[in-house]
């Protein structure tokens, strides 16, 4: 049985993570050994790859150097076909402690957007150049989830041309259990799956909510679900919802595992970040077929228009007013052809039996 080894950070909730664990369900389906490294406690999708008998192994603690040698002895002991990482750090860790190993090294392509690297800060940027460089040497691929990721990161480094390629996020969700009732409560329910954190904008949707006129506010109930990761930013957030008596309208949630059943009982899915690699949450509401907004981030010209959904830009208060009371403003029926078009479209781009194909062509 041939091998796969991925390497994550951890298994928390995030993008990046989701991804993996997703790519790692589908090629254990196709018969592959798939095993997982991790170096943090987080087990936020652990029961998840315990249930498709997905082992996980845990590295002890140490610095970046004891991690590399780490993942080389395992890499080298138990003739992994791949070796697969999606992260800048486990990127560089993957090159490296491949060095001279009869292995695949593929990559993710680690966000190369001007306003991503704006909120990541300095560090961030240095170590994607070295990224870039360990990558022209030593990996076989270097995996975008968006043409658009791969087109920022070709203009960087345009050595890289030859070695990216797009393979969008396989989008699984979970059967329905309960119907779907449009506008619960007499209000149009809006779900965003998103951190709390800059770069998901979160601040901003606040205020363009206080900015709402009184009778689309009232027709309204948006609900937030995502880890803290700025904890200033959600005092901030905190103290505007009680300024701006935004209570029961803007409503802030833990992250959970159970949030495609969530978006399910959504009217809409929504997401307002200022930059994306691909956002998982827009491709799993479209999936579960459901009318979108979001940002114009990403590969948002293949995702949405008009006709499932609507868009807006995330450093404008008016621009998200706009696409917020459109969206109240209509029908049901109205509502429900956009959700029909999102899932069409979603079937094209995320399909997991196609991504999987992919990925599965990718490693031979």
């Amino acid at each position: 049985m041939k091998k796969i080894l991925f390497l994550s950070r951890s298994l928390g909730v995030g993008g990046a993570e989701k991804r993996m664990v997703t790519v790692a369900r589908l090629l254990k389906k196709r018969g592959y050994e798939v095993n997982l490294v991790s170096y943090s406690g987080n087990r936020f999708f652990a029961e998840e790859l315990e249930k498709e008998n997905i082992s996980v192994v845990w590295l002890s603690k140490g610095n970046f150097c004891k991690k590399l040698l780490q993942v080389r002895n395992l890499i080298k002991s138990n003739q992994y076909q791949a070796v697969i990482s999606f992260l800048p750090t486990l990127n560089i860790i993957n090159c490296l402690a491949s060095i001279g190993i009869s292995c695949r090294v593929i990559i993710g392509e680690s966000s190369a957007s001007s306003k991503f690297e704006q909120f990541m800060g300095r560090s961030y940027v240095i170590r994607g150049y070295l990224e870039d460089v360990l990558a022209y040497l030593f990996a076989n691929f270097i995996v975008a989830n968006s043409d658009n990721a791969r087109g920022l990161r070709t203009q960087r480094s345009k050595w890289l041309s030859n070695k990216i390629i797009t393979i969008h996020n396989p989008v699984l969700v979970p059967t329905p259990t309960d119907e779907y009732v449009f506008k619960k409560n007499g209000k149009l329910n809006i779900v965003v799956a998103a951190s709390i954190q800059p770069i998901k904008n979160p601040l901003m949707v606040v205020k363009a909510i206080s900015e709402l006129a009184p009778q689309y506010r009232s027709q309204l109930q948006i609900d937030w679900y995502g880890s803290v990761i700025d904890e200033n930013l959600n005092q901030q957030i905190l103290y505007e919802i009680r300024k701006n008596s935004l209570e029961g309208v803007l409503n802030f949630h833990e992250a959970t595992n159970k949030i495609g059943e969530i978006m399910n009982q959504a009217d809409v899915v929504a997401l307002f970040s200022v930059a994306e690699g691909l956002p998982n949450a827009i491709c799993e509401g479209m999936m579960l077929g459901k009318p979108i907004i979001m940002t114009r981030i990403s590969d948002y010209k293949q995702m949405v228009d008009d006709t499932n959904g609507f868009l807006c830009d995330s450093d404008h208060l008016q621009s998200i007013n706009s696409a917020i009371v459109d969206a109240v403003k209509c029908s049901e029926d109205r509502l429900m052809a956009m959700g029909r078009k999102s899932k069409e479209v979603a079937e094209r781009l995320f399909s997991p039996e196609m991504i999987g194909d992919k990925w599965q062509e990718l490693i031979k």
